[in-house]
């Protein structure tokens, strides 16, 4: 996946926000839970991707391939996941996102990974469209966040 492939499935993310507008209280509820399965996926592969296509422009293609294996195996990703993968590439990087990923900016991450985590395991969890919107524009910045630094 590439940037490209990152601004399409942001915009897809973008319009299921938008559809969920008309839906009754029911299934807003349904939808929610959704949502938040599809934010947390667009996460961890945009994570993915950054860091695959930073190694395909900078490096050798063993090296690629070899970044390439590792991301495909990075699941799951609350801040402290995407934190280590991103000192693993440059522990500068690391620190410049931590002091970017304030308070808010974590707890956006790790509330869509906790929320995905008890939808997939049959928990009740009480997010609502409106909760996990903005949770999702912190996800966004965060990844907008990254791929600068790896245009640096």
């Amino acid at each position: 996946m590439s940037s490209r492939d990152i601004s399409k499935n942001r915009q897809q993310m973008d319009d299921l926000f938008k559809s969920s507008a008309g839906f009754g209280p029911e299934l807003q509820i349904h939808w929610s839970r959704y949502l938040c399965v599809v934010v947390a996926g667009f996460i961890e592969t945009s994570v993915q991707s950054v860091y695959s296509d930073y190694a395909e422009t900078k490096s050798h293609a063993n090296i690629t391939r070899f970044v390439d294996m590792n991301m495909q195996r990075f699941r799951n990703p609350n801040m402290q996941k995407i934190l280590d993968v991103t000192r693993s590439f440059n522990p500068n990087w690391a620190k410049e996102m931590e002091e970017f990923s304030n308070d808010r900016v974590r707890d956006s991450i790790n509330s869509i990974l906790a929320n995905r985590n008890l939808i997939a395991h049959g928990k009740s969890t009480e997010i609502t469209v409106g909760r996990l919107r903005p949770w999702y524009k912190d996800a966004v910045l965060l990844i907008e966040f990254m791929q600068r630094q790896c245009e640096s």
